[in-house]
């Protein structure tokens, strides 16, 4: 498992959702979860959210993010009002999902 900490902190590697799961704890009690098409790799996510108690709100890329999509998500996400945003993905999650925390 590796970690890199900017402003945010970002976790990657082998292990690395299973390793850090109780670190969301840490942030809040609702989370805007960002994903891309792979449903069983955000299952161990929503499934601790669902245990914690914690609330959340998914949302889905599927394509390469548009500026529409983008500003579509992101409303969303303020209507929701969430404690963090977590990212799981490849590179177009990743954006989207450092485009709504900010």
């Amino acid at each position: 498992m590796f970690q890199f900490m900017t402003a945010t902190r970002i976790i990657f590697g082998e292990g690395a959702l299973n390793n850090s799961l109780s670190l969301i704890n840490n942030y809040g009690y609702s989370v805007l979860v960002v994903t891309g098409k792979d449903d069983k790799r955000v299952e161990p996510l929503l499934g601790y959210l669902k245990q914690q108690n914690i609330r959340y709100q998914r949302l889905a890329v599927h394509d390469e993010p548009l500026i529409a999509m983008v500003e579509e998500m992101a409303a969303a996400g303020r209507l929701f009002k969430p404690d963090m945003v977590v990212a799981i993905g490849g590179g177009s999650v990743m954006d989207v999902g450092k485009a709504l925390a900010g």
